[in-house]
């Protein structure tokens, strides 16, 4: 079934995304599943895909700047906003958010690659990564010495630069070859850059708000 063209128009009305996304999913469970006309698909687009594209994309931006209000107005909030006119907290919390979206992306496709590609069986692919937890579980303390005695700067921009090295490591092997000589380096790579990274970024963020909101 299609809907008319002017119905799809008012559907997608700029400025109502909340309500359009109510209406898509009323449509859709009443069977309807393809759509003449969307701003931001073909022709002939399925309906249950622009309902997820909305659900998946636009929901958790909306919820966003919703949390971003609420905590602006809030006496209390859970995020206080003013910490984030410190620099070198922003800044600390940007390096975050980057380098753990690599981390956090390569780790949950990592086991998907080693099964289903590499044959490997499900405890071998979680075993895989032991050399990067326990480098940086008896690394860690040794970090933290080290940042004491230099300071940050040289560890995060250090342990930033190790684990690229490790993430370019993953991507290097085919199918195929020793696990020694394929995933290994680039999990101890991984694990060295963590490991260097982890305790310095910790205080650098509590270190640049005051003792009361840290």
């Amino acid at each position: 079934t299609r809907l008319p063209r002017d119905l799809v128009e008012d559907l997608t009305v700029a400025g109502d995304v909340a309500g359009c996304v109510a209406k898509l999913r009323a449509l859709r469970d009443r069977g309807v599943e393809e759509v003449a006309i969307l701003p931001f698909a073909p022709a002939g687009g399925n309906l249950r895909e622009m309902v997820d594209l909305l659900l998946t994309e636009v929901a958790p931006l909306m919820l966003l700047v919703a949390f971003i209000a609420v905590e602006r107005r809030s006496t209390a909030p859970m995020m206080p906003l003013d910490l984030f006119r410190s620099r070198t907290f922003a800044a600390a919390n940007l390096y975050t958010l980057f380098l753990y979206a690599a981390l956090g992306g390569s780790l949950y496709f990592l086991p998907y690659l080693l099964v289903d590609i590499q044959r490997y069986t499900p405890t071998a692919a979680g075993a895989s990564m032991l050399p990067f937890v326990l480098t940086m579980f008896f690394a860690s303390r040794w970090s933290g010495g080290l940042t004491a005695r230099i300071g940050a700067r040289i560890p995060l921009v250090g342990g930033a630069l190790v684990a690229a090295l490790g993430f370019v490591a993953f991507a290097l092997p085919g199918l195929g070859g020793s696990y020694w000589t394929t995933y290994f380096p680039a999990a101890m790579l991984l694990g060295i850059g963590a490991a260097l990274f982890v305790a310095p970024l910790t205080t650098t963020v509590f270190d640049a708000v005051d003792a009361e909101k840290s």
